[in-house]
């Protein structure tokens, strides 16, 4: 497992690697509401042998410093704006 940092326009964000890092990532795992990337590394982990697997903590879970305003959350767009970054850095930042 390596845990890894992003910065995105609102902060910086982090999550759980496995695999291949020079690969470009083939599964991204978001999260269920209240919980974080490492509550899943015991399923994310064996995946690890067959493919560059992240899991990565949502805005306001985990090791996230994104800012997170529930009372004032209108849409989950937010959220989607944040994964969509995510998918857009070097797969080499996440180790």
């Amino acid at each position: 497992m390596r845990r890894f940092r992003l910065d995105l326009r609102d902060g910086e964000t982090s999550g759980i690697a496995f695999g291949d890092p020079v690969k470009p990532i083939e599964i991204l795992f978001l999260h269920a509401t209240g919980f974080n990337a490492i509550t899943y590394q015991s399923l994310l982990e064996p995946l690890g042998g067959q493919a560059h697997v992240a899991a990565v903590d949502m805005r306001g879970h985990g090791r996230s410093k994104l800012p997170a305003h529930p009372g004032r959350l209108t849409s989950w767009n937010r959220f989607r704006d944040d994964v969509i970054q995510v998918l857009d850095v070097d797969p080499m930042s996440l180790t």
